[in-house]
């Protein structure tokens, strides 16, 4: 199952992503952004016939880091000043409440205080970008007129980061009956075939990041959490829960979309008895100019990154993927 992250916040990212609509299986939507609303309806409007023959499926993109939260309650400023500032919109003259972190490693330090001092304001902020997604597809799709997302992922996997978020994740998703990304980026096949792919660092947080995390606030709990718990958590909740799941996620084409790169993927899987296990791979296309401007990102969206994922973009456009998938044996894997 080939996934592209990030639509619905900027068009270098949705024109991409479109463009490369028939390589995928998923579009995971943010819908967190002030023009979220306006391009989900119009990918579902423009591809009708896709989505409606489940050539292509739409999911949700949870985010705390960019656009502005969904939930904003008028008597909790002191969540509010915790969670988001106020800040001129890109090219605008007004001031609006916009989160306050734009990185995984600025906010997942801060992440057990939040949850200490207001738990239920970020649960709440998952139900409303979850209401939020189905108000915005309601009635688009023919025969699927109340559609729930595919599946609910995160965005820089802030809401697997701790114990206690991971669980309100979970819990949410089996209480709604939608299935939930793999929820660890550590968790690897380490099979022999496949043991070179635990040493890859294209993860969550980078080792040097995890290291650096324990001298921060809460470093040493998240950083065990990461390590070694939440593998094994999330074992136990597959087999107990039947938590809807695949049971990897590969995250090693993102910045590394080189051809080169995305055949060694296809080896691996083959190499390991794809049959026998279920596989999510995460993409990250987006197409600019030379002369475009960068600085037209919203805040969370990270620049830097942007020259490795038109890297991507150009793999995925210039391959037959569906028939490179298709010709090593590989099944198209369906919740």
């Amino acid at each position: 199952m080939i996934t592209a992250d990030d639509f619905g916040v900027h068009n270098f990212i949705d024109d991409a992503i479109v463009d490369c609509i028939d390589k995928l299986d998923c579009i995971d939507a943010i819908v967190t952004h002030s023009t979220s609303d306006e391009r989900i309806k119009n990918l579902l409007k423009n591809n009708h016939d896709k989505f409606k023959n489940n050539k292509v499926k739409l999911g949700l993109h949870l985010n705390l880091t960019c656009g502005t939260p969904r939930h904003l309650p008028k008597n909790s400023t002191s969540y509010l000043n915790a969670i988001s500032k106020f800040r001129y919109s890109k090219g605008g003259s007004h001031k609006k409440r916009q989160f306050k972190h734009k990185r995984a490693l600025t906010i997942i330090p801060k992440l057990d205080n939040l949850l200490d001092y207001h738990k239920k304001h970020l649960v709440k902020e998952l139900e409303e970008q979850y209401n939020s997604f189905r108000k915005f597809t309601k009635g688009m799709i023919k025969g699927q007129e109340d559609m729930k997302p595919y599946h609910i992922s995160a965005h820089l996997g802030v809401y697997n980061a701790t114990e206690e978020l991971y669980d309100i994740l979970k819990e949410f998703c089996l209480k709604e009956d939608v299935p939930m990304r793999c929820p660890t980026l550590l968790f690897y096949d380490t099979d022999k075939d496949m043991k070179d792919w635990t040493k890859d660092k294209q993860k969550l947080l980078p080792e040097w990041k995890l290291n650096a995390m324990r001298i921060l606030e809460n470093g040493w709990k998240i950083n065990a959490w990461m390590r070694r718990r939440q593998k094994a958590q999330f074992l136990i909740d597959r087999k107990e829960l039947n938590l809807p799941c695949t049971d990897f996620f590969i995250e090693h084409f993102f910045k590394q979309g080189e051809i080169e790169h995305w055949t060694e993927i296809l080896e691996r899987i083959v190499e390991n008895k794809s049959g026998k296990y279920s596989y999510e791979m995460v993409v990250h296309p987006v197409n600019f100019d030379k002369n475009d401007d960068l600085d037209t990102l919203p805040h969370g969206i990270d620049k830097n990154s942007f020259k490795k994922r038109k890297v991507e973009y150009k793999t995925l456009m210039s391959q037959p993927i569906r028939k490179q998938v298709k010709d090593a044996g590989i099944g198209v894997f369906k919740f």
